[in-house]
Formats: structure tokens, sequence, C-alpha cells
């Protein structure tokens, strides 16, 4: 928890005016990839039921 706090702070500290861009397309990424690893696990068990 405190190097992800610490990488915040360097951040704000490099460049202040894209930390929240940035800070946002990777929580958007992350999202992404987990809804897409949950949607690709449960097409495999749909045609089981069927």
């Amino acid at each position: 928890m405190f190097v992800t706090m610490a990488a915040g702070v360097l951040l704000n500290l490099l460049m202040p005016d894209q930390v929240f861009t940035v800070f946002s397309s990777l929580t958007v990424f992350g999202l992404i990839c987990a809804w897409g690893s949950i949607i690709v696990s449960h097409s495999g068990s749909a045609g089981a039921r069927s």
C-alpha cells in the first residue's frame, strides 16, 4: 500500500495535470480486463446448460 501511495505522490510531482487521466485510464483498463475474464469464463459453460 505504501508503494502505491508513493507512486501517486511521485506522479503528482512529475505531471500534476495528467495524474487523473493516467489513473483513470489504468482503472478503466483493469475493469475491462476483469469483465472480459468474467465473460470468457462464463461463455464456455453456457453451452453445457443448453
